[in-house]
């Protein structure tokens, strides 16, 4: 399997398909993985765990074990998550050093992903080492 650099991650905003284009780097190059908006969303900023949306309630969880950080998320992800069907773009994006990206919402939410939960969004796993 590859192994990207995650530092290395650039991420670019298509707001006609309203998606994000993620380049992820290896030693064998460079590889473009397409992340629609309300896949990105929906993960957890930091992590890049699939948050739970019950749209009955606006309630949101995150799948991770650890429940103070869940919490905090819980808190967190409240505030800012999406209404059903809220406009979610034209969006701004924003490179924030090695961190990640910060990414302005059209509904008006400003979020930091980190480049963990940028590339788990684009469907990687994640080795800490």
């Amino acid at each position: 399997s590859e192994h990207f650099d995650i530092g290395s991650i650039q991420v670019s905003v298509d707001n006609t398909s309203e998606s994000f284009l993620v380049r992820l780097f290896s030693e064998k190059g460079a590889t473009q993985i397409k992340v629609t908006g309300k896949e990105l969303r929906q993960r957890h900023p930091k992590t890049g765990d699939k948050l739970e949306v019950d749209s009955d309630e606006e309630e949101v969880t995150s799948s991770s074990e650890s429940t103070g950080t869940a919490a905090r998320a819980k808190e967190m992800v409240q505030y800012h998550s999406a209404k059903p069907r809220a406009k979610l773009f034209p969006a701004k994006i924003t490179k924030k050093g090695r961190y990640g990206y910060s990414v302005e919402w059209a509904d008006g939410a400003t979020i930091i992903y980190s480049m963990t939960s940028i590339a788990t969004a684009a469907g990687g796993k994640v080795n800490n080492e």
